[in-house]
């Protein structure tokens, strides 16, 4: 191998190690947003369920049923309250769903990008045209998927400020 193959194979690592980080990157976030978006929405459910149980609840009737007090019942039913007020705004602002979507496409599109950059690097002599441009196309892809996940974010962020402006807006007026 010559010096030039070499600082093509070292290349070719890099590109291939920063696919494989990102790939991690988003397998993370994939999961942490999964598993935020069903807390919340799990979370959500019980409480829309229970709150207005609560709410109407009464010694012997409702969740008064165990042996519960007013005081007792009304206190369940302020905190099942916050509960779910706080959840729905952090179901809101974090928009955890579509974070787990952006990222499980991202990571799909990521994973699918190195297995045909492999695949298309069989055979094909390192340094020629075919593995350079191989490479490049490779390399402006990856940047490509990148800066997609970075602009949808940025737009996700637009969106919630101009929501946010909209209803001071309102109550303004």
């Amino acid at each position: 191998m010559t010096q030039t193959n070499e600082q093509w194979a070292a290349r070719e690592k890099e590109l291939v190690d920063e696919l494989d980080g990102r790939i991690k990157f988003y397998v993370h976030w994939c999961e942490v947003n999964r598993k935020w978006q069903r807390a919340t929405a799990i979370a959500a459910l019980v409480c829309s369920i229970l709150a207005p149980i609560s709410v109407i609840s009464k010694p012997g009737f409702g969740i008064g049923i165990f042996g519960l007090g007013e005081d007792a019942i009304r206190g369940i039913a302020l905190i099942l309250t916050l509960i779910l007020g706080l959840t729905e705004g952090l179901r809101r602002i974090f928009r955890f769903e579509h974070r787990w979507h952006v990222c499980a496409l991202c990571r799909e599109k990521l994973l699918q990008l190195r297995a045909l950059y492999l695949d298309n690097q069989i055979g094909v002599e390192i340094g020629s045209d075919d593995w350079t441009k191989n490479l490049s196309s490779a390399r402006k892809r990856l940047t490509e998927i990148v800066n997609d996940h970075v602009e949808d974010f940025a737009k996700m962020l637009k969106e919630a400020e101009g929501s946010r402006l909209n209803r001071r807006r309102r109550i303004s007026n």
